[in-house]
């Protein structure tokens, strides 16, 4: 791609290479739910080191993936830039060095020549004397003037949200028909929040997070080493309150101080001009800061928006509690990657520290607060630009040259490439790593919001509701369409090395935003009404109600059979919805997978059960190997770090769906019924006692894959679901109940008018031949688990002896678990 330049008398010629990878399917979805990348930076993201793209190409970008929307979670900084001084003359409409500023309406030095410029007819008389000098600095990302352009940019008349309609009417947005719906940039913002930590973390050094990591706060630029922890602690932390408290906030060194830190941090290619501008004669700890990702339900409003109003090189000044009693009148949140900074001592800018349990709880207390992003971006593949060809950019006479860092021999990146290395030996053990540290304290939480001890005191919250918390994911992607150039400051040039993998919608959110039967309100596109455009609040609302799952690769989904029919339909409990479970009755859980060459066959799918005290969770046997990804006890590659009772094993065997031997179709789309003992996972211990279920599963990637190097999705894929909740209540009652597990539609619980026995083997009929046979729980019975080709030859819901609503007043609770798994 070539693009030419021409300013004055100065030309120039740029080349650069577009390299996509089409993927050989379309996303693999579910009917009615579409894709989002909720993390994502766009034009509005404008500071010292980071950049996004314009709107417009973005929205076009989404419909080519397959992609239905985007949150634009631009910087909300503020202030100015460090390096960002601009000076302007302008004359009228001129501007240039020939103009010069009038003070007090008096020229100074030379006027704008009248020879050259006509004077306009409305100009006042003043005006013919001379032009203006603007000395300024250049705007540090989103600030309410910024907010308020990008409102008229992606939802005015001609903005980037109505534009693509032209597209859509052309036929140029791919794959347009088979979804119908109309790709949409939705205005958000990345807010930064001053980090807090406990008195006794103040005191100890260190803020405890994920499953036993520590980071040691004041050891910045190895303080500790150098005047001890005593010295360090008071340096680098401030009380929370003016009075003092049991809180405190983190610090961190930031600017240049010392030439040789230059060095060590940054290189010797860093321009000297550059770093000067970030140079401190003497330094003083700043404010360090951590991220929300804010979705405003005001996008169209400028009242939506919130500043961050960040310090000189971007740290924190505003309190997590500060910002969130804002969002709570104007929106909702997810906190941003709150697990990433494993230690202080970041280059120039401001540490980002992870959240504290202190912070963690406060943001859990507020119902604007939606729950963890904690999948963020998909780094797995990199590649740097070889020794022999150093130079990144070379230029001859004025035309500039990009050159590719592929892995294929050549300086100029000619096909066919491959990536350089993986991110990790074997695994992306970054990656994983934060994941499994993600998912443990997610679990944390999700118990804590089933504890009435902890729940009680949220006034917000209905008696007897869990307080529900969800994961999300983003890409973090800064531009990024199909891949990332890191990028650092460097002499005459960016040196954009190392490329990565992560890109926009990698991962992404599958979201079900229509929960009805009802149609959707539709907006019409030149006239077509089976063409659907979102508006943001729509997606807001879907998302604060946990109607939707995290994947890189595969579609997974979970639901509560309501209706016994043994597939997912919109009857069905969804992700983020309550149900309530009554005495004699199994859980009867749905999972549905569905994938593509692209994404690879699902090799496991995994559930986990949480009640207030433990979160069940499959435990990876010896013998698998570290290539099984689990989050059970110790199972994160044997984690040192890791607490070993983490998780409980699963006491029944049925928590995992092991499809490796399986063939492809139902790997590549099935479904799994599995039957929860409430009595083996301590579900139905007393009446209004809370529990929870999720999903996850894994996919080995790409399958027309010769190597894990070839760009596109080579190497294991994985998706989650959000929870759904449960309730058990203790005894059958004699009024309706819309939240009761009802095939017949009666308003009352099946299991109050009549027996239901999925599970034991006498209610089943013989299993066919070939049939995996698994053991039941403690009681050492055995029941069938049938190979996709076959299937039961009764119903797996076995009906008897039906009785009037409301009796009897307590059955036992069944004590056998069971799975099924089916292809679709």
């Amino acid at each position: 791609m070539n693009v030419r330049t021409k300013y004055g008398g100065d030309s120039r010629e740029f080349t650069n290479y577009l390299v996509v990878h089409a993927g050989e399917a379309p996303l693999p979805r579910f009917p009615g739910w579409i894709y989002g990348d909720l993390h994502y930076h766009a034009q509005m993201t404008d500071n010292e080191g980071e950049s996004g793209y314009s709107y417009r190409n973005v929205v076009r970008a989404l419909g080519a993936m397959g992609m239905d929307f985007v949150f634009a979670t631009d910087h909300a900084s503020g202030g100015k830039q460090v390096d960002g001084a601009i000076g302007v003359s302008r004359c009228w409409t001129v501007e240039g060095e020939q103009c010069f500023q009038r003070p007090n309406g008096r020229p100074v030095g030379r006027t704008c020549p009248r020879a050259e410029v006509a004077r306009p007819a409305d100009a006042r008389r003043e005006d013919d004397s001379g032009c203006k000098r603007f000395i300024g600095f250049e705007a540090r990302d989103l600030n309410p003037s910024r907010f308020a352009a990008a409102r008229n940019i992606l939802y005015g008349p001609k903005g980037a949200n109505y534009d693509i309609d032209e597209d859509v009417r052309l036929g140029n947005v791919p794959g347009f028909t088979g979804r119908r719906v109309v790709p949409q940039v939705y205005l958000g913002e990345e807010l930064d929040a001053w980090p807090e930590m406990s008195a006794t973390e103040q005191r100890n050094g260190a803020i405890r997070f994920g499953d036993g990591l520590a980071y040691l706060w004041p050891d910045n630029d190895r303080c500790i080493a150098a005047d001890g922890l005593s010295a360090c602690r008071a340096r680098y932390s401030k009380p929370y309150g003016a009075n003092g408290s049991d809180s405190y906030l983190v610090l961190d060194e930031q600017g240049v101080p010392l030439a040789d830190f230059i060095g060590d941090k940054l290189g010797s290619e860093v321009a000297s001009d550059i770093l000067e501008r970030f140079r401190v004669p003497n330094p003083t700890p700043q404010p360090s800061r951590q991220h929300m990702i804010y979705f405003p339900r005001k996008a169209d409003d400028a009242s939506g928006f919130i500043p961050s109003n960040t310090t000189r090189f971007g740290g924190a000044s505003r309190r997590l509690e500060d910002l969130i009693e804002e969002i709570e009148k104007k929106g909702a949140a997810f906190l941003a990657h709150p697990l990433v900074g494993l230690a202080p001592d970041s280059v120039i800018g401001p540490d980002i520290v992870p959240y504290s349990t202190q912070a963690l709880n406060r943001a859990w207390s507020s119902p604007a607060i939606l729950g963890l992003q904690f999948w963020n971006e998909d780094t797995r593949l990199q590649s740097r630009k070889d020794e022999r060809y150093r130079i990144v950019v070379s230029a001859l006479d004025n035309k500039y040259k990009y050159h590719l860092p592929w892995h294929d021999g050549s300086a100029l990146g000619h096909f066919p490439w491959l990536w350089q290395r993986r991110e990790e030996p074997q695994y992306p053990r970054r990656l994983f790593s934060n994941l499994y540290h993600g998912a443990y304290v997610w679990d944390l939480f999700l118990r804590k919001g089933l504890n009435a001890n902890q729940t009680s005191n949220l006034d917000w919250l209905p008696r007897a509701e869990p307080r529900k918390w969800f994961m999300a994911g983003g890409s973090d992607a800064h531009g990024d369409l199909n891949f990332r150039r890191e990028g650092r400051p460097c002499k005459e040039q960016w040196c954009d090395t190392p490329v990565v993998d992560t890109a926009i919608g990698k991962p992404r959110n599958l979201v079900l935003v229509n929960r009805t039967e009802a149609p959707l309100v539709f907006a019409p596109v030149s006239g077509d009404r089976e063409t659907a455009r979102y508006r943001n609040t729509e997606v807001i609302d879907a998302l604060a109600a946990g109607r939707f799952s995290v994947t890189d690769g595969p579609a997974l989904r979970i639901a509560i059979d309501r209706n016994r029919n043994g597939r997912i339909d919109l009857t069905d409990f969804q992700m983020g919805e309550t149900f309530n479970l009554f005495p004699g009755e199994h859980v009867p859980v749905l999972i549905e997978w569905q994938s593509t060459p692209e994404f690879g066959p699902i090799s496991k799918v995994d559930l986990y059960v949480g009640n207030a005290q433990r979160t069940f969770a499959y435990q990876r046997r010896a013998n698998e190997g570290s290539s099984r990804f689990s989050h059970g006890p110790r199972n994160q590659f044997d984690d040192p770090g890791g607490s070993p009772s983490a998780y409980d094993p699963d006491p029944a065997d049925v928590l995992q769906v092991d499809l490796q031997r399986e063939a492809n179709n139902i790997r590549l789309h099935g479904q799994a019924r599995i039957f929860l003992s409430p009595k083996t996972f301590e579900l139905a211990t007393q009446h209004e006692s809370l529990f929870y279920v999720r999903a996850f599963a894994q996919a080995d990637g790409q399958m027309s894959c010769q190597s894990e190097l070839e760009p596109g999705s080579c190497g294991t894929r994985l998706a989650y679901t959000n929870p759904i909740w449960g309730r058990y209540i203790g005894a059958c009652g004699t009024n309706p109940d819309p939240l009761a597990i009802d095939a017949d539609g009666s308003g009352f619980a099946d299991i109050c008018e009549r027996d239901l026995t999925p599970c034991p083997l006498d209610e089943v009929a013989p299993p066919p031949e070939g049939a995996v046979i698994v053991p039941g729980d403690e009681g050492g019975r055995r029941v069938p688990e049938f190979t996709p080709d076959r299937t039961p030859r009764t119903p797996a819901e076995v009906l008897r002896n039906p009785e009037r609503p409301g009796s009897p007043a307590n059955k036992p609770a069944p004590r056998e678990s069971c799975k099924f798994t089916v292809p679709l």
